[in-house]
């Protein structure tokens, strides 16, 4: 995750932004799906994305995510 438009560059800090939001509306044990560096629109596969939506296979899900375009 590279620099841009929405201001906190640093993906530990979308993170720890994701992990508050998560304390905030009390989600327990929250896991964490990340690809560094990995941009959808680049074709290649992102492994973190893909087991996230492995994981929403299983059943109900809730998702947090620092910004939509995490997740296109």
């Amino acid at each position: 995750m590279k620099g841009g438009r929405h201001g906190r560059h640093n993906s530990e800090q979308q993170r720890q932004d994701c992990l508050e939001l998560c304390q905030r509306l009390g989600v327990e044990l929250p896991v964490v799906f990340m690809d560094n560096d990995l941009s959808a629109y680049s074709g290649k596969k992102r492994p973190g994305y893909l087991d996230l939506l492995e994981r929403v296979k299983l059943g109900p899900s809730r998702i947090v995510a620092w910004h939509v375009d995490r997740l296109l």
